[in-house]
């Protein structure tokens, strides 16, 4: 299968059937349909397609005056991709991308491939003029982002907003936790090298490295032997900073209430040294798996994974149990959106609401797991207030016998996803 007609196929399971992008995607690569060459052409095409597919749309609206909404997902597809190798990617010549989404559109509706020729070539045709109006235009609209969403982000980042918002439709780095129960992370360096991979210190977290991506072999990650001896997981920066924040002590008793797929769990067994009890909990018993996955390969014997809501209150055996506890809790993910970059158009901003009812129910069931004097991180993906410093001000005012220790949001201006964390001790 070749590039485009692989990123079609992603593309039309994301808008038509709800797939996940990053998901779809993997599963593809890993199915071996796509030729060798054409999986980063694949991959290319697909994450910049859904990164800048509002800003595509406009382009395409203004050379298809009429009946553009109405055109079948297919066809709407692959005029996309097209204008997106048209306007952002210099190394395809125009008439590829063009040839290639006229064949695509006649498999979809013969009667639309007129059309797609037509405005595909006086989009080529019209190339810097468009262009010149897209560097002129508002940073939520050069980063194909809702408004909305925009303001959400003005809100939690004040006058750095737009250039994260810009970084919004980029690749996001590769980054991977050292397994300090296995390795330093001067050590894995040397590991990595001798695979013939560069990296490099990342901005945030201790242990944190950013991998050269293009280094890696065929099989990717998986295939190194640094990986499969448990030397490291892929975690984004901003997210080891959440243990680091935690910072359980060896042998102490610490619950991790929204745990899969585990990667924050296996940090704060590695930073308890393999010592005491890391509860992870689940309400999905296919989820916990996952957890006992990660935790084998990285040779965490302190983790106990059970099915557990982290919104219901605590038994006896489990109330004022704990020295630390972790609550990452499920939120909109808009802080993450470069890397799924479907989820600014899967939220629904009035969905928001029940998320931070959800969140806040939480937050009290966390409250009675911790042992007096105890520490607890919340946690959030999100750049949405509501479910960031504002839910924590409710929380407090709910929980007067809390202080906040630690507060900060983390950004690609750092090298990292946008992660909201908050430490609070309990008097």
């Amino acid at each position: 299968m070749d590039a485009r007609s692989a990123a079609l196929s992603v593309l039309r399971r994301v808008e038509e059937d709800g797939a996940y992008s990053n998901l779809e995607l993997d599963r593809l690569l890993k199915s071996g349909r796509v030729e060798e060459r054409e999986r980063g052409l694949t991959t290319k095409l697909v994450y910049g397609t859904l990164q800048n597919r509002l800003l595509l749309d406009q382009v395409l609206r203004g050379f298809i005056r009429r009946g553009y909404n109405r055109l079948k997902p297919a066809v709407k597809n692959a005029l996309r991709m097209a204008v997106y190798q048209i306007l952002m990617l210099d190394s395809i010549p125009d008439y590829a991308a063009i040839d290639a989404a006229v064949s695509q559109v006649r498999k979809a509706d013969r009667r639309s491939a007129g059309l797609a020729n037509a405005s595909l070539r006086n989009i080529a045709g019209n190339r810097e003029r468009i262009l010149k109006d897209i560097s002129e235009a508002p940073a939520e609209v050069r980063a194909s982002v809702p408004d909305w969403i925009a303001d959400l982000y003005r809100r939690s980042y004040g006058e750095d907003a737009d250039k994260i918002l810009e970084m919004t439709g980029t690749r996001p780095p590769l980054a991977v936790r050292a397994n300090t129960l296995v390795n330093t992370r001067a050590e894995l360096v040397e590991k990595l090298a001798a695979e013939g991979i560069g990296s490099s210190s990342a901005q945030l977290g201790r242990d944190s490295l950013i991998i050269e991506e293009s280094e890696l072999p065929a099989g990717g990650i998986d295939a190194l032997a640094s990986f499969q001896d448990g030397g490291f997981i892929v975690q984004d920066a901003g997210a080891a900073l959440i243990g680091e924040i935690l910072d359980p002590q060896p042998g102490s008793a610490v619950a991790d209430l929204c745990a899969a797929p585990g990667g924050k769990t296996t940090h704060l067994s590695a930073l308890m040294d393999n010592t005491g009890t890391v509860l992870a909990g689940d309400l999905h018993e296919n989820r916990l798996e996952l957890i006992r996955e990660n935790a084998r390969r990285l040779g965490c014997t302190n983790i106990e994974a059970v099915k557990l809501d982290a919104a219901a209150a605590p038994g006896e055996d489990q109330q004022e149990r704990f020295d630390a506890v972790l609550l990452d809790a499920p939120c909109s993910g808009l802080g993450i959106i470069r890397r799924k970059p479907d989820i600014r158009y899967r939220v629904v901003q009035e969905d928001l609401a029940e998320l931070e009812k959800l969140q806040s129910e939480m937050l009290d069931s966390a409250d009675l797991r911790l042992k007096p004097g105890g520490r607890m991180v919340y946690s959030t993906c999100t750049v949405n207030p509501g479910e960031n410093g504002d839910q924590v001000r409710r929380f407090l005012k709910r929980h007067p016998d809390y202080t906040v220790l630690t507060e900060r949001q983390t950004s690609p201006l750092e090298q990292a996803d946008c992660f909201y964390m908050c430490e609070l001790k309990k008097a």
